[in-house]
This record gives C-alpha cells, sequence and structure tokens, in this order.
C-alpha cells in the first residue's frame, strides 16, 4: 500500500466528486463549493490505494469520460493570451481533447467544471482550480532557475500538465529529454506569457520600439472591436485558441526537430574532444548546426565553463560548400562580440596563398579581420589551424 502522490491525488479529488470510489459525497452549496471539496478530501486524506485501486478508479474515470463530456472553464468577456493558450494546451492531454469550454464568471457553473482556469480567486491544483488573481498568489515556475515571474492560468497550466503534454501529445518518452523540452519550453514561450500577463515589462525604461507581432498581441486583435457588432465571442476566443495551439506545437516540435538533435551532436562533440586536441580545448561537430547555446549548457553541466578548461575552438564542415571547414572561436556567453580566444593576430585580415604561406598551412582560405572564424578547404588543414591557435 503507498499514499498518493499529487498527481494520483487530482483523480482521487475527481474520483470522489464522481463517486467512483463508492464514497458518498455531499452536493456542495454554490457559496462554499471549495470548503466542501477540501473537507471531502480531509475526511479521505488518509486513504491509501493500491496500484490495482488506483487503476481501477483510473479505468473508471475514462469509461466515464466516454458518457460524459469533461468541462473546462474560464471567464466570459474579453480574453486574453494566457487562459486562451492555457485552454489549448488542456486540450491536448487525451481526456480533455473532446472537452466542453464553458465561459462563465457564475461561480454554480464554475463549481460543476472539471478544470477551470483564470477564474474563480482560487489556486489550489488538487481541485484543479488555476487562477492567479488572488492577492495572495506568489506562485513562480520554480524549475531550472526561473524563480521571478509570477505564473498566468498558462504558465500553471504548463506547469502541472506541461510534461504530461509533452509525453502524451507529443510523444517524448524519456525523462532526461522531457525535462530539456519542458524548461526550453518555458524559457522560450511560456514566461513572455506570464510576464506580459502579469505587466512585467521587457526592459528598463521605455523601449526604442513596440513588438505588436507577439502571441499576446495576435490573440487581443481577434476581441471583437468596440465599434463592431455582431460577432461571436465564443468562436472569435476558439479562434485564438487555434492560434495559440500553432504557436505552442511549433515552439515545441521546433525543439524536438531541431533543437535536440543539434544538441546530442554538441554532447558527443564535447565527449569526443580530446581526440581532436589533447588540451581537449577544441571541438570537432559531424555537421554544421547551432552549437554555441549547447556548448554554453554543458559546459556547465560537465564542470567544463571555467577558464582552464572551457572549449575555444570548434570546427564544421561549411554548409553548402562542396569543400570547406570552418575554425570558429567559440564566443563569450556574455558577450557574443568577444570571443575567448581569437584566432592569431598575425594571420587576421589574410586570405588564400598568402594565408596558407604565413600560416605554413595548405589549403587555406581565409581569417576574419577581426579573428573570430576562418576558413580551409579540407578538414585537416583546419585542424593544423586549431594546433597553431591553440600554441600561440
Amino acid at each position: 500500500m503507498q499514499l498518493l502522490r499529487l498527481p494520483q491525488l487530482f483523480l482521487f479529488n475527481r474520483a470522489l466528486q464522481l463517486g467512483f470510489l463508492g464514497i458518498r459525497t455531499p452536493s456542495p452549496s454554490p457559496s462554499r463549493p471549495l470548503l466542501r471539496r477540501k473537507q471531502t478530501l480531509k475526511r479521505h486524506s488518509g486513504t491509501s490505494l493500491s496500484q490495482n485501486v488506483l487503476e481501477s478508479v483510473i479505468n473508471n474515470m475514462e469509461e466515464a469520460t466516454k458518457k460524459r463530456q469533461a468541462v473546462l472553464a474560464t471567464h466570459s468577456g474579453k480574453f486574453h493570451c494566457d487562459e486562451v493558450l492555457g485552454m489549448a494546451m488542456l486540450r491536448l492531454l487525451p481526456r480533455y481533447q473532446h472537452a466542453k469550454i464553458v465561459r462563465s464568471r457564475n461561480p454554480s457553473e464554475l463549481q460543476e467544471a472539471d478544470v477551470v482556469i483564470d477564474v474563480g480567486a482560487v489556486f489550489d491544483p488538487e481541485a484543479l482550480r488555476f487562477d492567479h488573481h488572488q492577492r495572495e498568489f506568489t506562485e513562480v515556475f520554480g524549475h531550472g532557475g526561473f524563480e521571478k515571474t509570477k505564473l498566468s492560468s498558462a504558465g500553471l497550466v504548463y506547469k502541472f500538465f506541461g510534461k504530461e503534454i509533452l509525453k502524451t501529445h507529443f510523444g517524448v518518452s524519456d525523462d532526461e529529454t522531457v525535462e530539456l523540452l519542458f524548461l526550453r519550453v518555458y524559457e522560450n514561450l511560456m514566461e513572455s506569457v506570464d510576464a506580459i500577463d502579469n505587466g512585467v515589462q521587457i526592459c528598463e525604461g521605455a523601449p526604442k520600439y513596440k513588438i505588436r507581432t507577439d502571441l499576446a498581441s495576435r490573440v487581443d486583435r481577434l476581441n471583437p472591436a468596440w465599434n463592431e457588432e455582431g460577432k461571436c465571442e465564443m468562436k472569435a476566443f476558439e479562434e485564438a485558441m487555434v492560434i495559440a495551439r500553432e504557436e505552442f506545437e511549433a515552439h515545441v516540435n521546433g525543439l524536438i526537430t531541431r533543437w535536440l538533435p543539434a544538441r546530442e551532436i554538441v554532447e558527443r562533440a564535447v565527449a569526443d574532444r580530446k581526440s581532436i586536441h589533447p588540451s581537449g580545448r577544441a571541438i570537432l561537430l559531424e555537421t554544421s548546426c547551432p552549437f554555441k547555446e549547447h556548448l554554453y549548457e554543458i559546459e556547465k553541466a560537465t564542470g567544463l565553463n571555467n577558464t582552464e578548461s572551457e572549449i575555444l575552438y570548434a570546427v564544421y564542415a561549411d554548409r553548402g560548400a562542396t569543400e570547406s571547414w570552418r575554425v570558429h572561436a567559440v564566443s563569450d556567453p556574455d558577450d557574443g562580440f568577444k570571443s575567448r580566444k581569437f584566432l592569431p593576430a598575425r594571420l587576421r585580415g589574410l586570405r588564400d596563398e598568402a594565408l596558407s604561406e604565413a600560416a605554413g598551412i595548405p589549403d587555406m582560405i581565409f581569417i576574419h579581420a577581426s579573428g573570430f572564424i576562418g576558413g580551409a578547404k579540407t578538414k585537416e588543414s583546419a585542424l593544423r589551424l586549431v594546433e597553431i591557435a591553440l600554441a600561440e
């Protein structure tokens, strides 16, 4: 026998509400739904469920869902990016794929919903209530160092359902990969949605220009205009959900199809770095790919992020060129225009035969005047340039 963990409490709570455990629960008064729900949970908080019983509960809920349409609720009136994206994400879960969406501020209607977001003045994950407008609300993402931005309803949905969405909708099964994606999606998309909804400016002082192409702006434009009559608000909300879903899926799919494969290439290159040079200060990439962001993170994770062991040069085949290799002087993560170690000053700005003669390396093509990158016709010549650069 084992006590329920938080994800299981979600199921246990709904099972109690719907009667799947054979426990009779009183019909809560519209004025006190949260109190009644908590009283019910308190009476059964010591209940232990075996895995077999838990599976039976889940199966019963799934069977009932086929007969009873799940209900997702948010507020009526003008819609915003956070609840639109939150609803779009919930709809990606199999159990809510065909859920009915209710937009209301009526407590009795909200009480009957399976999940309520952005309305109701209650934040209670166990009861599947996710509002963030309360004075006492302080919830942040709390993973991967994201501790400053308060969550919107979209951030709440992502925090508590994001990993499940990555597994069930996008088919990511490896826990380590799920964790990587979970953090990256929050950084690249979700935090900006949270910040905009909570009025957090992107910079200190007045911005130098306006951005009106972000997801929040695109969603906002779908609201009925002040002088527009006859537009169906629910239809507009559903259109906004389509945009939000497409944006979310594009971010995640981009990470899965482009970002993760590049990371794997960089990981292998870092692991094999000493076969390129005994110092371990250079890497050879199997193919050209975005590598710097991955390299910084891998260095930090493996303890290479110090001046004695950080990677100085990356070698890779130039995309689109038949016989060309590049030697890239890795930039400082805090200053993209400053390399950790530029290519030798005596060779900068030289090209072709003049460069080959000065470097003593055949088949050289160029070294940029700033020294951040150089090119050679062969891999062997590129690696020889690395040797010279590391020695000088």
